[in-house]
């Protein structure tokens, strides 16, 4: 007897195209217990019904979470118990690029100053600090700031206790590093005792620079061909770098990069430039061994044979250290109620863990050009999802050949435990199929019965090769699709 294909081993992630692995697994959870995926808990909160009515975000959307404040293009808020933004800059006309807390201070940069929110607790004011210049990136090491613009780098150090409104109390340090010609500094991190300095470059070769924080110069260079550095972060006991517009990513012990994940192809420009698909800078997070990031798409609704793709793969992506996997975590909470066919530009521009709570930021675009800003928050013990926005796609299979197609006979969904009654969180499983890879999905069957956990199927006939979609809504576990 022919042993049954079988849609099973959700562990292993996405692959880095449909012949290699799964397609696209959206919302689901298939690592916390390996060979079963079941859906995530969805996002909360949402765009600006849920936001003071006074405040406007800018296009560029909400940036650089920090314990709970963040940054758009000209304001800084507060983010709220409630998620709401409290905006906490009014009147004062920033340019915000990074944002940090030291010495019980919010420390805001922008191109040519750098101010400081505090102290933090029941009467913070802004000061305009005595610097001679601003920032574009901030690293808190060794209780010291560094600030990064440009090809250069200064310091901040306290002196006696901070005061930022007093220029005795602290000590800026100008060009206590500069790098070398054609390069700007794009990231910071902290990784063996030094900083490692992630650079764009006009030789379109990144390079990520090492230093130990007082030398004249860095002592060492990793080098990657790609135009720049994206994203860095630290997981694991390693160094992980996103660089280049494919969203390749790499590892580093420090000494060496070695290529680590490649994200599916369809990553950066088709050949018309019809859709891109990209990585917002700097849009990380890491908890427990899994690095979250974010990846922006938007399409061109003017192209020839236009296909919305936006929300095939927007949205927060997730990079499993431990297991080496990676699957596509959430996408932003509002794309039901925009329509997601009506979604032309989903850009994830902030992703931060905040204990158990996970922030993105994030604005969409809708087909008349109507924008929507906002933050969602996601929480570890948050209610599944549902209405079609949990699915897997799976790799792209051969089955038989134009002369001799094949039938797949009563394919099987087996659960790990039945389906329960829940009029507020309801369970079901969809089950589609198609045979060419950018086909329109035919749908084959609805699976709900309550009290099962074992469903067959009818036959699906004249396949010659076929690709399969299942979506999960609710508290459903699934265990293996038998074909």
């Amino acid at each position: 007897m022919t042993e049954r294909m079988q849609i099973k081993d959700f562990q292993d992630g996405v692959g880095a195209s449909p012949y290699t692995g799964f397609a696209i697994m959206r919302g689901l959870d298939a690592w916390s217990t390996p060979g079963i995926c079941k859906p995530l808990p969805m996002p909360e909160i949402g765009d600006s019904a849920n936001r003071n009515d006074d405040i406007t975000v800018e296009r560029a959307g909400i940036t650089r979470i920090t314990s709970k404040y963040c940054i758009d293009d000209k304001n800084v808020f507060e983010i709220q118990n409630n998620g709401e933004l409290e905006i906490i800059s009014d009147g004062q006309n920033f340019n915000p690029n990074d944002l940090v807390i030291w010495k019980n201070y919010l420390l805001m940069a922008e191109g040519n100053e750098i101010h400081a929110y505090g102290p933090l607790g029941d009467y913070p004011d802004w000061t305009d600090m005595d610097t001679g210049a601003g920032g574009e990136v901030f690293l808190h090491f060794h209780n010291r700031i560094y600030i990064g613009e440009g090809e250069n780098m200064r310091s901040l150090k306290e002196d006696t206790t901070f005061d930022p409104s007093d220029s005795n109390t602290f000590t800026v340090t100008e060009n206590v590093l500069i790098l070398p010609d054609g390069h700007r500094v794009k990231e910071m991190v902290e990784f063996n005792n030094n900083i490692y300095i992630g650079t764009s470059s006009v030789q379109n070769t990144a390079t990520i620079l090492v230093w130990d924080s007082y030398s004249p110069s860095f002592f060492s260079s990793l080098k990657i061909n790609e135009d720049e550095v994206n994203m860095m972060i630290v997981s694991t006991g390693k160094l992980y770098i996103q660089a280049g517009g494919k969203g390749n990513w790499y590892y580093s012990n420090g000494v060496s990069i070695v290529l680590y994940k490649e994200m599916p192809n369809v990553f950066g420009y088709d050949g018309n430039n019809d859709y891109s698909i990209d990585i917002r800078e700097r849009a990380v997070s890491v908890k427990n061994g899994v690095i979250y990031f974010g990846i922006t798409a938007s399409v061109d609704t003017d192209a020839d044979n236009f296909i919305n793709r936006t929300s095939y793969y927007s949205g927060v992506w997730a990079l499993d250290t431990y297991r080496d996997t990676l699957y596509m975590a959430h996408i932003p909470s509002r794309i039901d109620i925009y329509g997601i066919d009506n979604v032309i530009e989903v850009n994830i521009t902030d992703v931060q863990w905040d204990g158990d709570a996970l922030f993105v930021g994030w604005y969409l675009t809708e087909t008349d050009n109507t924008e929507h800003t906002g933050i969602d928050v996601v929480y570890t013990d948050g209610d599944p999802y549902g209405d079609d926005n949990a699915y897997l796609i799976s790799p792209y299979y051969q089955f038989g050949t134009l002369y001799s197609p094949y039938m797949i006979k009563a394919p099987e969904v087996h659960l790990t435990k039945p389906i329960e009654s829940n009029e507020d969180d309801p369970q079901n499983i969809k089950f589609y199929y198609r045979t060419d890879p950018t086909a329109d999905w035919i749908h084959h069957a609805t699976l709900d019965t309550v009290g099962k956990s074992h469903f067959v199927m009818n036959n699906i006939t004249n396949l010659i090769n076929a690709q399969f979609k299942v979506v999960l809504n609710g508290n459903v576990e699934l265990l293996k699709v038998l074909l």
